[in-house]
């Protein structure tokens, strides 16, 4: 679930399944419209593209062609 904006870079997520309750970030560029940010309290599907060094997850929620 969309947190929060961060800036122009994306959006801060929750993690509802499988595990609630992890943080993660969308880079814009990730989301399925990164012309139009989803609003606070979306709900995504999204898959794991890796662990930051400082432990940030990031998610990838673009759409599949």
């Amino acid at each position: 679930m969309v947190e929060s904006h961060r800036g122009r870079f994306g959006v801060d997520v929750e993690l509802t399944e499988p595990v609630a309750g992890v943080k993660a970030f969308i880079d814009f560029v990730l989301l399925p419209d990164p012309r139009n940010y989803p609003p606070v309290g979306t709900v995504l599907e999204a898959v794991t593209v890796d662990f930051m060094p400082w432990g940030e997850l990031r998610l990838d929620a673009s759409e599949s062609p």
